[in-house]
């Protein structure tokens, strides 16, 4: 197992973490050859190294398609802090733009927010502030995406700080669902006027993965 890229994401990247907080890394690894040519060979398609801080990395073509589809964790990869990268990582970092698409992105951001407003709902694990100001997150990463066309894993310093103020329960749950309410609704508006293209570059994703195993 060869990993190509590791990222510190979350709470490192997005300027919302305090002295407890820990490190969230994200990678990308080439499995050998040998298992994905072989009939006889299960290939690993993800890596989680369990303790104190989260390492969780993704076989490559795993890792593309879920970035063609928009996957909103797979995406930030490519915007992290890099801890380490080869030169096949560079390219593929490179490549951000290729993944991108419309309604993917849109369908998949809104879904993953849903989720977590789900979880903040429910409470889950007594980390319901934790999980709104990943709502909340995600929400203006789509605004932005969809606005500018690009990708960011970091915020201007007033909405950090509107983050941080969530995350430490110094908001109410009426004026986070109000937000809430308010970014959607500004995420469908830009929806319409969204230029990302309507589909992913597969042609030059899959050269990348196949000069990778050449």
């Amino acid at each position: 197992m060869k990993t190509i890229l590791s990222s510190i994401v979350g709470s490192r990247l997005h300027g919302t973490f305090n002295e407890e907080s820990d490190y969230d890394y994200r990678g990308v690894f080439l499995a050998p050859i040998e298992d994905i040519l072989s009939p006889f060979r299960t290939v690993k398609e993800t890596s989680w190294i369990e303790g104190k801080n989260d390492d969780t990395n993704y076989e490559l073509r795993h890792f593309c398609k879920m970035c063609t589809q928009g996957n909103p964790s797979s995406l930030e990869v490519l915007v992290g802090i890099v801890k380490e990268e080869t030169e096949e990582g560079k390219v593929l970092r490179s490549l951000l733009p290729k993944f991108l698409s419309k309604q993917r992105c849109f369908d998949s951001f809104m879904g993953y927010a849903r989720n977590k407003e789900k979880k903040f709902r429910e409470n889950l694990q007594g980390r319901k502030w934790k999980y709104a100001t990943a709502q909340t997150r995600t929400l203006y990463q789509l605004l932005h995406l969809l606005k500018t066309g690009e990708l960011s894993g970091t915020y201007p310093e007033g909405v950090t700080e509107e983050l941080r103020f969530i995350k430490d329960g110094r908001r109410t749950e009426t004026d986070i669902f109000s937000r809430i309410f308010q970014l959607e609704a500004l995420c469908r508006e830009e929806f319409e006027r969204c230029s990302l293209p309507e589909k992913p570059d597969t042609d030059a994703i899959e050269n990348f993965i196949f000069s990778c195993y050449a």
